[in-house]
């Protein structure tokens, strides 16, 4: 994906993301994952906030992802 594009689809994510943060729906029945959960929460709580954090995948990685959900 050529730089343009990464960084548009980059804002639309962002824009979306930081709307279900604002609207507070970010909360599940399950346990998150460390990064991404709230640092100061009770462990205890049945449902748990999460929040965005930096992707780590690349183009590579996303198209593997892409190619080996076509083939199963």
């Amino acid at each position: 994906m050529n730089f343009i594009k990464n960084r548009k689809l980059e804002k639309i994510v962002d824009k979306y993301l930081d709307e279900i943060v604002s609207l507070e729906i970010n909360s599940l029945p399950i346990r998150i994952e460390p990064e991404m959960a709230e640092k100061n929460s009770d462990k205890n709580q049945e449902w748990n906030n999460w929040f965005p954090i930096q992707s780590t995948i690349t183009d590579i990685g996303l198209n593997f992802y892409i190619i080996m959900t076509c083939l199963s």
